[in-house]
């Protein structure tokens, strides 16, 4: 088991912001502003999270990209990002203490040069966008540390467990220190876990973070609907109450897959649902907007049939992959705010001053 955290290109920081004004987001803003990528592995999940930091990076005029990832297959697609500055990166996977350093990561600390975790309100301000890769295996990291750690759940009863760290400073941080789970044992704990976490994530966008984005692998199940049994397709997670729950966590849903048009391999991203031509069941996948904004980029020539076919540039700055996609749409909304504004002037302009 990897026990070593990765922290290549540790670059020194540049001086630290003035802390911004936290933000009053709803909850709902603050699902609209987390996406989520999934499909199978190989479908380059990894690669377009090169894209997405390239994306919000410009958009943010260069604040920070923090990369987490908790897969074993590393970050090859996005290392030039992580080499030239622009995205800082660690991989907690197999981590002795790993609920509680993810438990750390969700409330915004990070990692300083000397690999001590610290919370710099001013840093994360300067935070454009967070990525944690991926669902899939965080589902597997809990599951993994609560059988290393030996903790038993109460099958009936609710049952509180005391996390213990190996490393002093951990158990110094003012974060939870401990799980619980109702009924399911483990099953229950994780699925809590996995909410609380996420939710977590969430409130860092009330402190200057401008994005999330998770990525997940694909899942393919049996759910019990009036006693029928039917496949279910969606974002892989362990256990059966979990994978059905996920989408109303997120606002954009970006279905990665592969297929073979004239004996080549094309990759797709789908942000539309759409039917497995073997399961013959529905993938889902969205966009969060308006009925007009969706109709406008169903319109277009490369938008409608409800996917992208994603390209390989030679130049790893030139790709946009899925942010084609985001490009476009801002545009679309930009229009509308132009209209708007523009009419909202020659509304006033014909206003008769009263006397």
């Amino acid at each position: 088991m990897n026990t070593n955290l990765q922290r290549p290109n540790l670059r020194s920081p540049a001086p630290a912001p003035t802390p911004a004004v936290p933000l009053s987001l709803t909850e709902q803003q603050k699902i609209n502003n987390t996406l989520i990528y999934y499909g199978y592995s190989g479908t380059g999940k990894t690669r377009e999270m090169g894209a997405l930091a390239d994306y919000i990076f410009t958009k943010t005029n260069g604040k920070r990209i923090r990369y987490i990832t908790c897969d074993t297959g590393g970050w090859q697609p996005i290392q030039p990002y992580i080499d030239a500055g622009m995205i800082d990166a660690i991989n907690i996977a197999g981590h002795p203490d790993f609920l509680l350093v993810f438990r750390a990561l969700s409330e915004g600390y990070w990692f300083d040069p000397s690999g001590k975790l610290v919370k710099d309100p001013a840093r994360l301000a300067d935070t454009g966008l967070i990525i944690v890769e991926s669902i899939t295996s965080i589902c597997s990291e809990i599951m993994g540390y609560y059988r290393e750690k030996k903790l038993k759940f109460a099958q009936d009863l609710v049952a509180v467990q005391q996390l213990k760290a190996e490393d002093s400073q951990l158990s110094s941080l003012p974060i939870n220190q401990s799980v619980s789970a109702v009924a399911q044992a483990h099953f229950s704990g994780l699925r809590d876990e996995l909410f609380d976490r996420i939710r977590d994530f969430q409130r860092l966008l009330s402190n200057g973070v401008d994005l999330l984005c998770f990525t997940s692998h694909e899942s393919s199940g049996q759910e019990k609907l009036a006693g029928l049994s039917r496949t279910q397709l969606g974002i892989g997670a362990l256990g059966q109450a979990i994978s059905p729950a996920l989408p109303q966590r997120f606002g954009d849903m970006i279905h990665l897959d592969t297929i073979t048009v004239n004996n080549k391999l094309e990759y797709r991203a789908y942000f539309q649902p759409h039917q497995d031509p073997e399961l013959k069941r529905e993938w889902p996948a969205r966009l969060r907007m308006d009925a007009v904004l969706n109709k406008a980029i169903l319109e277009h020539s490369e938008f409608k049939q409800g996917y992208l076919v994603l390209t390989d540039e030679e130049d790893p700055s030139a790709r946009q992959g899925v942010t084609k996609l985001f490009r476009f749409r801002d545009q679309l909304q930009s229009t509308a705010a132009d209209k708007i504004r523009a009419r909202m002037e020659r509304i006033r302009g014909s206003a008769t001053p009263s006397e």
